[in-house]
């Protein structure tokens, strides 16, 4: 069952969950102090993600969201087999809701 603007139910709790995984990644949340509902922020443009935090990224997504495998690579891998650096927060949680049950907590 969807909210406003056609998102899932449970779209804020997967962008949270989401927000905290790149938090740990870099070890710090001060990312997010000015953005907490912006979910435009660009991973590698806005926050300086790279390629090996991507794939610690995607592997902590899965950890979590553990039902089955997440197609990761059609989002995160470019055509020429290079990393998208233009993922937004609201692109990655879509991508785990379409991708999991509901994104269900485990």
């Amino acid at each position: 069952m969807g909210t406003q603007n056609n998102l899932p139910h449970n779209y804020h709790t997967i962008t949270a969950k989401v927000k905290g995984l790149i938090s740990e990644i870099i070890g710090s949340n001060e990312w997010d102090a000015d953005n907490r509902k912006n979910g435009s922020i660009l991973l590698g443009k806005d926050i300086g993600l790279r390629s090996l935090d991507f794939a610690r990224l995607a592997a902590k997504i899965q950890q979590h969201y553990s039902e089955r495998f997440l197609p990761f690579q059609n989002l995160l891998i470019n055509d020429k087999g290079g990393v998208h650096l233009d993922i937004s927060i609201d692109m990655l949680t879509q991508f785990i809701a379409e991708h999991t049950s509901g994104g269900s907590e485990n």
